[in-house]
């Protein structure tokens, strides 16, 4: 009949749901893991297989609707409309559009939510963060079937309104399991990191917008290298923006005690299932840095070392892609074409919305380029052994989130105040291992975190005077720990005297106080050190401000 999948309710597991056997949910992410063995084998038998058990739910959604087991179908049914519509673009078979209208008519409403026709972003514990981020690329999604521009609309107007009600500065927001409002003291869980990433990158390709390169920049390079330890091999359930300790206090959080303390580092801490799904941020970023473009040509819309190895026209491509990007602003490409002739076809590259120009040359030579909508293209016959170079301009800028709090940035990277990092480890009683694992990580650190700026010193007429970039020498292999940071930003602080630690966390301080003089700001100038926020564990990224 088509149906895949267990079909007996089992007892309980911590961690696993194995009752609701036949709850659309799970489909839904095995419907992923069979289209990514599709594009890695190109084995027809997935095809039969979507088809059959598409049929299936056309034939049963009706009575069994995407919430009939459990809330989770329909808060993220925009995954399994993707993979409905992925199938019919190989296809053609016309059930597959019955099939996804009636999915979408199943699905939060997730267009009226970013579109703001709810208050679900205004309001504290409003909904699961995760599950916003699976429902941003829904209306994307199904504007492929539709065409109505309104649904693009509402995602930018939502993104809008996340940037200053529960957003952090990383690209993500405050959703310690539930949405709170952006305190950097709240946490971010890692699936809402990679759910994310892949929502952004369906809307990247659907739109073609180069706004959402940035976007995706923004989250890959700053808020997911951070969760998870330099050997893949432990997770942080929730991050914490301003994050001054890793330890079993219990928190400010929605959800402080889930299998242990969610903000430590383990295998099991938290949830189990950020162990299953962190693994699809960095290969689907790396699906998604190089396109195909509709007037036959490539697009480059986030920047990273790769190469992609394509058919043009007719004619074999290889394009190289080498740099250190995101921890320098300059990208080349090197190209390889099959045939003695030129090959016609044009190469499209993203301006980044923080670069005020961009500089191309082309063998060495100079070329003039005009931006359209953040997207350079270059059009020529290309050979092998062309090079095309583009340098970026990056500057040191000041951005106002939380409460009026300060975060300091360069380019695609956000940067946090360096701390010394000490990582101890504590090993789990037996009779906890299958809840928590064997073991898990506290991290520490004796360095002061209690630093504030004056107004002044943050006008963007004197950042020149406040800070100061500085390279350290060569990219190392891993550059995502403290000890390895590639560059940093010098800054001039002064101490928040009465700003103390509570609960493991940053006390409770107003990040920025209007009217005169303020007390608790020390007149002493410091200077401390920021560094990427990916580099980080410990950190403050954001900082209050005084008169």
């Amino acid at each position: 009949e088509g149906y895949f999948g267990p079909v007996k309710d089992l007892p309980r597991e911590e961690g696993l749901q194995r009752d609701k056997a036949r709850d659309w949910w799970p489909k839904m992410v095995m419907l992923k893991v069979m289209q990514q063995y599709y594009l890695a084998t190109k084995d027809e038998r997935v095809i039969d297989f979507m088809t059959r058990y598409f049929r299936y739910q056309l034939k049963q959604l009706p009575s069994k609707p995407l919430g009939h087991w459990t809330f989770w179908g329909r808060e993220r049914g925009g995954d399994n409309l993707a993979m409905v519509y992925w199938l019919y673009n190989i296809t053609g078979d016309e059930f597959l559009l019955e099939l996804g209208d009636l999915i979408y008519s199943q699905t939060v409403d997730w267009a009226s939510i970013f579109g703001l026709r709810t208050d679900d972003l205004y309001r504290s514990l409003s909904r699961h963060t995760v599950n916003v981020a699976h429902g941003f690329k829904t209306p994307a999604i199904y504007y492929q079937r539709s065409g109505e521009r309104s649904l693009i609309e509402d995602l930018h107007r939502g993104e809008k309104t996340i940037r200053v009600t529960i957003g952090y500065p990383t690209g993500l927001w405050a959703g310690d399991e539930w949405l709170r409002c952006g305190n950097p003291i709240y946490g971010s869980e890692l699936c809402t990191a990679v759910e994310m990433l892949y929502s952004l990158e369906n809307v990247l390709q659907i739109t073609g917008e180069a706004h959402w390169g940035d976007y995706i920049e923004r989250v890959a390079y700053n808020a997911l290298p951070t969760q998870v330890d330099d050997n893949c091999t432990m997770r942080q359930y929730y991050q914490q923006p301003n994050q001054i300790e890793v330890s079993q206090q219990q928190r400010a959080f929605s959800t402080p005690q889930l299998c242990g303390s969610p903000q430590l580092f383990g295998l099991l801490t938290g949830y189990p299932c950020c162990t299953s799904n962190l693994h699809q941020g960095w290969p689907k970023l790396t699906q998604n840095l190089w396109y195909a473009t509709p007037d036959g040509g490539l697009a480059a819309m986030v920047y990273a070392p790769s190469s992609v190895e394509t058919e043009v026209g007719g004619r074999k491509v290889k394009v190289v892609e080498r740099t250190n990007y995101p921890f320098e602003e300059s990208v080349e490409f090197e190209f390889k074409v099959s045939g003695a002739k030129a090959h016609t076809f044009p190469l499209h590259l993203r301006l980044p919305e923080w670069s005020k120009s961009m500089i191309v040359t082309v063998n060495g030579e100079s070329v003039a380029v005009t931006p359209v909508d953040g997207v350079v293209v270059l059009s020529r016959g290309w050979r092998s052994g062309d090079v095309v170079k583009v340098e970026f301009a990056a500057d040191i800028v000041v951005n106002h989130w939380f409460d009026g709090g300060v975060a300091v940035e360069r380019g695609p990277l956000l940067y946090a105040l360096k701390m010394e990092e000490r990582w101890v480890r504590r090993d789990v009683p037996e009779a906890d291992h299958r809840k928590i694992g064997k073991e898990f990580y506290e991290v520490f650190s004796s360095t002061p975190w209690n630093w504030g700026f004056k107004r002044s010193d943050v006008k963007a007429e004197n950042l020149a005077k406040t800070f100061s970039f500085e390279r350290k020498g060569e990219v190392a292999h891993y550059p995502w720990n403290v000890e390895s940071a590639p560059m940093v930003i010098k800054a001039k602080v002064h101490e928040m005297t009465t700003w103390r630690a509570y609960n493991g966390s940053v006390g409770p301080i107003n990040y920025n106080m209007r009217g005169g003089p303020s007390e608790d700001i020390s007149p002493e100038e410091s200077v401390v050190e920021l560094v990427p926020y990916g580099c980080t564990t410990l950190r403050v990224t954001l900082f209050p401000v005084r008169k």
